[in-house]
């Protein structure tokens, strides 16, 4: 039953800490500076990385088990561990200024991390969730299809203003709120899914 509600709470309890943490700390824009740039405490990699354990050890199982037995299944369990292994490597290797050319292997893991493992794998797990979720779960399915466009719109938006040269100074100087609008938008979709896995078991599929 623990394991059950942890995957409900794992989700909001990442939420509520970002937003505290960001708020409350001197000197921090939650505005401007992503995640990452809070730096090793509580409200950056530290709460990333304790997210990333929680995803493996209690959200995983439920949302696996609501499932049916389909190769998009297997893409859902398998997107949502790569995401877990992404937070918390994104603990061990600090990040560095940008431009890519001038960073040294830690910062640049840290973007492999963040985009490979984490960013670039949250659309793929909510595309192939809502194929993967039983199909009386319509409304369920479409909000999946929903986040994952979202989701997709914002980091390919993202990584084409970025790209310019120089990058759209809007994005810049926003690049923390978007950031957590895109995390924010799957850790919702996570917590209502666990949620109505939870609910629905042993009978989801």
């Amino acid at each position: 039953m623990f394991r059950a509600y942890a995957s409900i709470a794992a989700p909001v309890l990442a939420i509520v800490t970002l937003l505290i943490a960001g708020a409350t700390t001197p000197g921090y824009d939650p505005v401007r500076q992503t995640i990452s740039e809070f730096g090793p405490g509580l409200g950056g990699t530290l709460t990333v990385a304790f997210y990333g354990v929680c995803l493996a050890t209690y959200v995983w199982e439920p949302i696996s088990n609501a499932t049916r037995r389909s190769l998009s299944s297997r893409l859902l369990k398998a997107s949502l561990m790569v995401i877990a292994l992404g937070c918390i490597g994104l603990s061990f290797v600090a990040p560095e200024p940008w431009p890519w050319r001038y960073m040294g292997w830690t910062g640049r893991l840290h973007l492999i991390f963040a985009f490979v493992c984490v960013f670039a794998a949250i659309p793929v797990a909510c595309f192939v969730a809502a194929e993967a979720l039983p199909a009386a779960w319509r409304g369920l399915r479409a909000y999946s299809r929903a986040t994952g466009v979202f989701t997709f719109a914002v980091l390919a938006s993202t990584l084409v203003a970025l790209g310019h040269s120089p990058p759209n100074p809007f994005v810049t100087t926003h690049l923390g709120l978007i950031e957590r609008a895109f995390v924010f938008a799957f850790l919702i979709w996570q917590c209502i899914v666990s949620t109505r896995a939870v609910r629905s078991a042993p009978h989801a599929r």
